[in-house]
């Protein structure tokens, strides 16, 4: 059975260091969802998930190009790019590893109610995996699609 998805309204904004790397230098954050933009096209392309082994010049190479996007969950920068991000149900290989560990870091969303989400949440080293598990099989557990159209939704009009 195809797993139901959702949309949601969310923001892009440009990747800074601490977005991208521990204490913004070294390690990447493991399981960080990025975004990036194609120099050429100017489509963003997504999501990508860093890991600790990410190869460090040539992330650095493209957020210096401006070419690494992140979700921004505060909306109240002026350069955040409006979109419908899609959502689908997780499964266990969403949230865990060939090692049967969590992915830690991994952000997502829980549904309430028929169409409604709340989140984002990380899956941490203290997640209950019990409770995660009785969530996934209740379809109530939510991940990033890899299949994302990022099309681009209108900025509201804002009263003066």
């Amino acid at each position: 059975m195809k797993a139901k998805g959702l949309i949601i309204r969310n923001f892009l904004k440009r990747a800074t260091l601490e977005d991208l790397f521990i204490k913004g230098r070294g390690d990447a954050h493991q399981n960080k969802e990025v975004f990036y933009k194609s120099e050429v096209t100017g489509k963003f392309e997504g999501p990508y998930f860093l890991c600790p082994t990410q190869d460090y010049l040539e992330l650095m190479y493209e957020w210096t190009k401006g070419m690494v996007y992140v979700l921004d969950f505060t909306d109240t920068r002026e350069d955040s790019l409006k979109f419908g991000l899609r959502l689908k149900e997780a499964t266990s290989d969403d949230v865990i590893n060939r090692n049967d560990e969590l992915k830690v870091g991994l952000l997502y969303y829980m549904r309430v109610g028929s169409e409604d989400v709340q989140g984002p949440y990380y899956l941490a080293h203290n997640t209950d995996i019990e409770q995660l598990s009785r969530d996934l099989k209740d379809k109530l557990v939510y991940t990033i699609s890899k299949f994302q159209n990022f099309k681009l939704l209108e900025p509201e009009k804002i009263a003066s």
